[in-house]
C-alpha cells in the first residue's frame, strides 16, 4: 500500500481503500460491504437530539456525517480527515444533497478544535 505525505503537515496517511485509484470505488465498495446497514445501527444507539454537535473522526467520503445531518437535520455536524481527495468527494456529496456539513482537514490525534467541543 502507498503511503500519502500530506503537504500541510508533512504526516503519512493511507488514502480510503488503501490507494488513491481505489477512491471512486469506496462508497460502492463500503456498500456492498454492509456498511450501510451498520452505519444505520450505530446512529440508532447514538441517541443524537437537537442542538448537539457531532464530529466525525476519519470521515472519508462523508457517508456517515452526511446521512447523520439527513436524518437529524438540527445536529451540527463536522468531518475531519487527512485526505484531500476524499474530502473533495464529501463536500460533493454534502452539496448533492442540500446538506450543511463542514469537513475540515486534519488528524485524530491533532484536532484542531477547542476541548469539549462536541457532544
Amino acid at each position: 500500500m502507498k503511503e500519502i505525505m500530506l503537504e500541510q503537515s508533512q504526516r503519512t496517511y493511507l488514502p480510503a481503500a488503501g490507494r488513491d485509484s481505489f477512491l471512486p470505488l469506496y462508497d460502492l465498495l463500503t456498500k456492498l460491504t454492509g456498511a450501510d446497514q451498520a452505519r444505520k445501527v450505530l446512529l440508532g444507539q447514538a441517541h443524537l437530539r437537537a442542538g448537539q454537535r457531532v464530529l466525525d473522526v476519519g470521515c472519508g467520503t462523508g457517508t456517515l456525517a452526511v446521512l447523520i445531518k439527513r436524518l437529524y437535520p438540527r445536529v451540527t455536524v463536522v468531518g475531519l480527515d487527512p485526505d484531500p481527495r476524499a474530502l473533495a468527494r464529501a463536500r460533493r456529496k454534502a452539496k448533492r444533497a442540500a446538506l450543511s456539513v463542514r469537513f475540515d482537514q486534519g488528524f485524530s490525534d491533532e484536532l484542531p478544535y477547542a476541548e469539549a467541543s462536541f457532544d
